[in-house]
């Protein structure tokens, strides 16, 4: 397939443009197909047959399991050029949803095709191992996160995780982060009740570390924060 010159810039500056280089990201793109979803729309359901992974191009996309009840469970919220499902295919399994936040677009490559460039492309399968890694690292550090901080703590660092990835000269004269997910998202992915997210930037704003803007949080005392993150000595 082809791709217009904004989608190909996006995968420039991935990690896989920047290993494969140009004759090997053609040979992705060339495998792949587009799929577009408007907002809340799904790209797979947990639970489904792993037919593919898939690499967004635009937009975000929440990573979700959901209970007996209908509840949801927030795993992670992935934004472009990030790749999703890549496990799944040696699972057989999708183990969760992926819902569209905003109108995307996702290049998807077929399980079949996925393992033919694995086997044929050693840089490929490097970076595609690498991504795996990458999960497994944001997992585990999830579990710390919710199993060794407070509410307030979790906040803090995913405040501080934003403004570290925004990109230098867009943080204008005050730090600042905007939300990518609305505030009930943004609760279910800190595992926290709205009300308890709403109190706590309520306090937080209280005591000066924050001032919150719609979705925009112009972080007033990025130290304090960082410290809240921080586990308590004994």
């Amino acid at each position: 397939m082809k791709l217009k010159d904004e989608q190909l810039q996006v995968l420039s500056r991935s990690s896989m443009g920047l290993l494969l280089g140009f004759d090997g990201m053609r040979d992705f793109v060339e495998a792949c197909d587009l799929k577009k979803r408007s907002t809340g729309g799904r790209f797979f359901q947990e639970g489904e047959t792993a037919v593919g992974i898939f690499l967004i191009l635009k937009g975000r996309i929440k990573l979700l399991r959901e209970t007996r009840d209908g509840r949801e469970t927030i795993l992670h919220i992935a934004e472009a050029p990030a790749l999703i499902a890549e496990a799944a295919i040696f699972m057989g399994k999708y183990p969760a949803t992926a819902e569209a936040v905003e109108d995307s677009e996702l290049l998807f490559l077929s399980k079949t095709a996925a393992f033919d460039l694995i086997e044929k492309n050693g840089k490929f399968a490097r970076w595609f191992i690498g991504n795996m890694s990458l999960w497994l690292q944001r997992l585990v550090s999830r579990i710390e996160a919710l199993t060794t901080s407070d509410a307030a703590a979790r906040l803090c660092r995913y405040l501080i995780d934003l403004y570290e990835k925004t990109p230098p000269g867009l943080s204008l004269s005050s730090p600042r982060v905007n939300l990518p997910v609305k505030k009930g998202e943004l609760a279910r992915l800190l595992n926290m009740q709205l009300p308890s997210l709403s109190r706590i930037f309520r306090r937080m704003q209280d005591e000066g570390l924050i001032e919150v803007v719609g979705k925009t949080i112009i972080l007033k005392n990025v130290a304090a924060l960082r410290r809240m993150t921080l586990p308590p000595l004994e």
